[in-house]
C-alpha cells in the first residue's frame, strides 16, 4: 500500500493516494493531505475524502453543493453516514438523491429499502426492493426483503413467489427456507410446507420444524 500511494502521488493522482492512506489507517496524514489540497484545489470528490475521515456529514454537502449538485458519491456517502447514525429519514433522502443521478447500485437500493423497512413505509420499501433485484437479480437478500414487505401488506402469494426466489438463490440459507415455511404456513400451502421441511432436514435444521407444522399436515 505504501508503494502505490508513492507511486499515486509521483503520477500526482491524489485521490487515489489518499485512498492508499485510508486503507493503511494512516488517518492523520490522509487528513494533513487532503487539508492541504483542498487549500490549492478543491473538488467534490476531495470534500468526499475529507467527509470518509472525519465522519462529518457536513463534507458531503459541500461536496454536493460544489458538484451543482451532479456527484452522486456525495449523496450516497452522506447517505451511509445518516444510516450509521440511525437518522433514517435523512439516510432515504440522500440514497434518492444519489439513485436519481446513478440508479444502478444495487447495494444503495439495498440500503434505502433497509431504512425504509426500518421506518414501517412497507409500500415504499416493496418499491425500493423491486428495483434493488432489477439490478441485481440474484440478490438473494432483496428477493426475501420483498417478500417481506409483501407479506406485511398481506399478499401473502406475491410473498410466497419472492421467498421462493430467495431460497433458489440461497439454497444454503436455512433461515431463508424457515421464511418460506412460515409463509406457505399461513397460506396453508402443503407442498411448499413439506418442500421447506426437507430442505431443512436436508440441512441439518430438522429441529426447527414446529410441532404445529407436524400437526397441520397430518390433519
Amino acid at each position: 500500500v505504501s508503494t502505490a500511494h508513492e507511486q499515486f502521488k509521483k503520477l500526482r493522482m491524489w485521490p487515489e493516494a489518499i485512498d492508499c492512506l485510508m486503507v493503511a489507517e494512516r488517518n492523520v496524514e490522509a487528513i494533513e493531505m487532503v487539508q492541504g489540497l483542498l487549500e490549492t484545489g478543491p473538488t467534490p470528490r476531495l470534500w468526499c475524502c475529507l467527509g470518509d475521515l472525519e465522519r462529518e456529514p457536513k463534507h458531503f454537502e459541500t461536496a454536493w453543493v460544489l458538484s451543482k449538485k451532479r456527484f452522486a458519491r456525495a449523496q450516497r456517502s452522506l447517505g451511509r453516514e445518516y444510516f450509521k447514525r440511525e437518522k433514517l429519514p435523512e439516510a432515504v433522502v440522500a440514497f434518492k438523491l444519489a439513485l436519481e443521478i446513478n440508479p444502478l447500485h444495487a447495494g444503495i437500493w439495498f440500503t434505502t429499502g433497509v431504512a425504509e423497512m426500518r421506518l414501517l413505509r412497507w409500500e415504499d420499501a416493496l418499491q425500493t426492493f423491486s428495483r434493488c433485484i432489477g439490478v441485481e437479480d440474484e440478490n438473494s437478500e432483496g428477493w426475501a426483503n420483498l417478500a417481506a414487505c409483501h407479506s406485511q401488506l398481506g399478499n401473502l402469494p406475491q410473498a410466497r413467489t419472492c421467498m421462493s426466489e430467495a431460497c433458489r438463490r440461497a439454497r444454503e440459507s436455512w433461515k431463508m427456507w424457515e421464511s418460506f415455511q412460515g409463509i406457505c404456513m399461513q397460506l396453508r400451502d402443503i407442498q411448499g410446507v413439506i418442500q421447506a421441511m426437507r430442505r431443512l432436514a436436508e440441512l441439518d435444521q430438522g429441529a426447527r420444524v414446529q410441532e404445529r407444522i407436524l400437526g397441520m399436515l397430518t390433519q
